[in-house]
This record gives structure tokens, C-alpha cells and sequence, in this order.
């Protein structure tokens, strides 16, 4: 349950707040992992903080690149990857030291997923999506053939997933990540300027699956990602991430946005703009 409201409570932060010490850094972070008690925390400048006790405490660590830090994923207390600006994407295989791999692209990238120690996928600007399969030593480019920036990735397996970003595009792949096609979006677009509602994260958890994005977006597929439906919410603000929570889950956005879907048909808007931690089986709501 705490790990759940944490990365939560992580993600309603743009400015980097940090519980129960004073910040040590005022620029942007991004993303969060967590592994047990471990988290990392990945942002602008490369910055990449860790906390070995669940986040009452943090050092910095070394990534090894200036670049912003868009995403970063871990498989286990050891091994993990970040990906951000201008293609960059570090590793480390001890949870401290990093070291850059070779992406073969200069897109910008937003978001990574490792299955195992191997097969690892990510996405980004220009309709870029790479696949690997010997744990990023290598890279390799999937052809869209459209100019879409794409912003969350997520696999099931190791060959079926599914790829969001902007103008609602949605994109499933049966094969591993090395061909895609378009799934029907119901996010609108405008007739008259062309304008639509990016989506920003996805994630599948079984058949079922779900994506969140622009103005309260809130997408459902049962049937993997090959089609999908919206659901319903009271929320008009962003929501930029989400994850499970017991048979629903959680989203979180913009200007503390957050949205508990409970697996029945009903959305709930919860009232919060910041969660702390005090201690990890009991979380402090407050709002800021």
C-alpha cells in the first residue's frame, strides 16, 4: 500500500520536493522508481538521486551526462536504466554507478521499460520507439512512417505492447516492438485546428490496460490494446502517469491531480496536491 501512494505522491511533483530533509536540489525531476525500500529519482541536468530507506534520505549520484533524465526503470535493487534528451540513455548494474549505451538516435525519449535483463523498449520524439534484446548494448529503430512524438511505452510480454502519445495516437505491436499498428483512438480532434488531447502514459496489466493524458483523458482497452474505450471522470486538469491500485488505480497529473478509478465503473477525484512519507506503512496526506 505505501509503495503505491508513494510513487503517487512522487509523480504530483514537477519542482523537486523531497520528504523529511530539506531539498538538495531545485530543478525538475521527472520520473521515480522503487524497488523495495530503493528509489531513484531522475530529472533535469542528469541528475539522478537515490534514497536506500524509502525516501527519508537521498544523495546524489553520477550519471555520467548533463542531459536531462526524462524516465528512468529497475528490475532490482541492482540493475537499471534513464533515458532522456538528445537520445541519451545510462545503465548501471549495481544501483550507483552509471554508464552511457549507445541509443543510434538523437530524439529526445520519455519513456523505458524492461521486462528482463534483456528485452528493454523506449520511445520518444519523431515516432521513435527502440527495442533491445541483449540489455541495451545495442539498439534498435522501429519505422512508423509518421512524425508522431510518442510518450509512454509499456510490455506486457515480450512481444505484446503499447505505445501513446500525441494527437491521442495509440499503436500496439504483437511482435516484440518490430512492427506496430494503429489502434482506434477515442480521443477527439478538433476539426477546425487539428488540435487533439495527447496521451502520456500507459500501462498494461493483464488483457485489461490503461492510458491517461491531456484534460482528465482516461482510456481503457480489454483486449490488450487492440481497441480501446474513455472513461468518464470528473477531472479536467492533466494527468500525466498512473499506477495500479488493488483492482483499479491511481493517475496523477497536473497541479496535484489525482484520480482513483476503482475497478466498477466509478471515478473518484481525491482532493490531494501532495502526499508525504513519514513512515512507509503509514502515509501523511496534507495539502500544499
Amino acid at each position: 500500500m505505501w509503495r503505491e501512494w508513494w510513487v503517487a505522491g512522487a509523480l504530483l511533483l514537477a519542482p523537486a520536493v523531497l520528504w523529511a530533509q530539506r531539498p538538495i536540489l531545485g530543478d525538475n525531476l521527472y520520473d521515480v522508481a522503487i524497488v523495495g525500500q530503493r528509489v531513484w529519482a531522475v530529472g533535469y541536468h542528469g541528475t539522478i538521486l537515490c534514497s536506500p530507506d524509502g525516501g527519508r534520505h537521498w544523495s546524489l549520484q553520477r550519471s555520467g551526462t548533463a542531459r536531462a533524465l526524462f524516465a528512468v526503470c529497475f528490475l532490482d535493487e541492482r540493475r537499471g536504466w534513464a533515458v532522456g534528451k538528445d537520445g541519451t540513455i545510462v545503465h548501471t548494474v549495481d544501483g550507483r554507478r552509471w554508464f552511457p549505451q549507445r541509443s543510434g538516435t538523437e530524439a529526445h525519449l520519455f519513456d523505458v521499460q524492461f521486462l528482463d535483463r534483456d528485452h528493454g523498449w523506449a520511445c520518444g520524439t519523431g515516432g521513435t520507439i527502440l527495442r533491445t534484446e541483449d540489455g541495451g548494448r545495442s539498439w534498435k529503430r522501429a519505422s512508423l512512417g509518421e512524425d508522431l512524438d510518442l510518450y509512454g511505452i509499456w510490455f506486457r510480454d515480450r512481444n505484446r505492447g503499447v505505445v501513446v502519445g500525441e494527437y491521442g495516437a495509440i499503436l500496439h505491436s504483437e511482435d516484440g516492438g518490430r512492427t506496430w499498428r494503429k489502434a482506434a483512438s477515442p480521443v477527439e480532434i478538433d476539426p477546425l485546428s487539428g488540435a487533439s488531447q495527447c496521451l502520456f502514459r500507459v500501462r498494461l496489466l493483464d488483457e485489461r490496460g490503461f492510458a491517461v493524458g491531456m484534460d482528465g483523458a482516461l482510456l481503457v482497452t480489454e483486449d490488450g490494446g487492440r481497441t480501446w474505450r474513455r472513461l468518464p471522470t470528473p477531472l479536467k486538469r492533466h494527468l500525466f502517469d498512473l499506477c495500479p491500485l488493488g483492482h483499479g488505480l491511481l493517475a496523477v497529473g497536473l497541479r496535484g491531480a489525482a484520480l482513483r478509478w476503482a475497478g466498477n465503473g466509478s471515478c473518484l477525484e481525491l482532493g490531494l496536491s501532495l502526499i508525504h512519507i513519514s513512515e512507509p506503512t503509514r502515509p501523511r496526506l496534507s495539502s500544499y
